[in-house]
């Protein structure tokens, strides 16, 4: 058992996080920040008609395809023939990291577009672009200092100086002028630069909180927590972007200006929270999603299954591109399936496989078939539970008992009502109102009959006298 109470208080959490990631059997390597197969690009924040810039990799190839309002004019445009394994959207520039090697590779016009020499052979594990500079997480195969933040580009507030006490670092993220990531050993956040020009970011980040993945917009922050899932947020809070649902928990989560989206990860479902002047709430409905990416004013996500790009808020996306559902990596994490897609064009290598997190069933349902490495979870209500049929399924031990049905028109008399309930296989079935005993039927009877025989007598006498 793991005991805290003589240790110090930052020892005590970094055992207390290693334990969390051990019993989730999460791979702290594999635990990407912001990548996805989109890459969102922030345009003007005053004008959502011209703010839209959207890359994809298709599915069936690993080629990068952008367009938007202001793709054509800035030359917003990968390098071509460029093999690309996951992306990030910046202020009108984007990055990747390359399929076959990892190292980075950016295009458009910003500060943050321009790789230096020093960085462009290194291979990264995931990389992220804030609004004029991109940081990026060196990989465990990286010959040299695995773990370590690499940024380059405007550094007006700093937002490219590396933490102080340098460290392996995981889920590296970027806003406008900050940066931040996870220490790997503690699942804590550390952020450098000022999450907007009046406010440092270490005035405001939760610094207990331990965190499973950290998604930034312009000027805030939401986060996954490792226990519950449940999303937490910090920074501007203008309109209400850094107020999630409560009770409700997420696989990945995506964040623009002033609004903030995450796929549940109960039903594959997109929430999203925040303003809504331009429709950045208006999620499709009854549609599960696979990964999502957010604008200034947009958010787009790919379908899960059809691989269909839809787009809601100031962005539309044409009707006939199909993406890729998720990242290629070696082998799935755990509480992970396959998708078995039969594309091989959708990973370099032919051992390669894309893997999606696995649904969680929800309060009020339970498990029908399990996770399995090629097959996601299905869920039932509790409803159906406490039917006869299911009268010895293993969900009588987790779905909650029902509560007693409430019974409309009139009500059963005093003597019915006192009589205990009768059970039938589970279920509490209800005598229906007017309907009594046998014994209560019968002394009913006999008064009736004594009654009638008594006027019988009488009559009969009357007549003979």
């Amino acid at each position: 058992m793991l005991r805290c109470s003589s240790r110090p208080l930052e020892i005590c959490g970094s055992l207390l996080a290693l334990a969390l990631l051990l019993g989730l059997g999460i791979d702290t390597a594999l635990a990407l920040g912001a990548m996805t197969t989109l890459a969102a690009m922030r345009g003007s924040f005053t004008d959502a008609k011209n703010s839209f810039a959207l890359c994809v990799l298709r599915a069936g190839t690993m080629q990068p395809f952008c367009w938007g309002t202001f793709v054509i004019d800035s030359n917003i445009s990968p390098p071509g023939n460029s093999l690309i394994w996951a992306m990030n959207g910046g202020a009108y520039f984007a990055c990747g990291l390359r399929a076959d090697s990892r190292s980075p590779l950016c295009w458009g016009q910003s500060p943050g577009s321009d790789v230096p020499d020093e960085f462009k052979n290194v291979s990264y594990a995931e990389i992220s672009c804030g609004g004029w500079h991109a940081c990026a997480v060196r990989s465990n195969s990286s010959s040299t200092a695995p773990g370590q933040i690499d940024c380059w580009g405007a550094s007006d507030f700093g937002q490219i100086s590396r933490p102080d006490r340098p460290s392996q670092m995981v889920s590296i993220t970027a806003g406008d002028y900050f940066s931040c990531a996870l220490v790997a050993s503690t699942r804590r956040p550390r952020c450098w630069g000022k999450i907007s020009k009046s406010g440092n970011t270490t005035e405001v980040i939760p610094h207990d909180s331990v965190f499973f993945r950290i998604f930034a917009g312009r000027t805030h922050v939401c986060g996954i927590l490792l226990a519950s899932r449940e999303a937490l947020c910090w920074g501007n809070n203008e309109s209400g972007q850094c107020d999630p649902p409560k009770g409700l928990s997420f696989a990945t989560l995506a964040a623009g200006i002033d609004h903030s989206c995450g796929i549940r990860d109960d039903s594959h479902e997109v929430v999203c929270w925040g303003d809504n002047k331009h429709g950045q709430l208006e999620v499709p409905s009854d549609l599960k999603f696979s990964t999502i990416a957010a604008g200034d004013f947009y958010t787009c996500g790919v379908t899960l299954g059809e691989r269909q790009l839809l787009c809601w808020g100031s962005a539309r996306a044409p009707k006939t591109i199909r993406v890729k559902d998720g990242l290629c990596v070696a082998d799935c994490e755990h509480d992970q399936y396959d998708l078995m897609n039969t594309d091989v064009k959708d990973c370099a290598g032919p051992e390669e496989k894309i893997c999606l997190p696995c649904a969680r069933c929800k309060a009020g349902s339970y498990e029908t078939s399990p996770c399995v490495p090629f097959s996601d979870r299905s869920c039932s209500s509790c409803k159906w539970c406490f039917s006869r049929e299911m009268r010895d399924h293993p969900c009588r031990r987790t779905c909650p008992a029902p509560r007693s049905l409430s019974i409309s028109g009139p009500q059963p008399s005093a003597a019915v009502a006192s009589e205990p309930a009768a059970l039938d296989s589970g279920n509490v079935t209800f005598r229906p109102p007017g309907v009594e005993h046998s014994d209560q039927s019968f002394k009913r009877y006999r008064d009736v009959t004594g009654v009638m025989l008594v006027i019988i007598i009488s009559l009969v006498t009357i007549f003979t006298t």
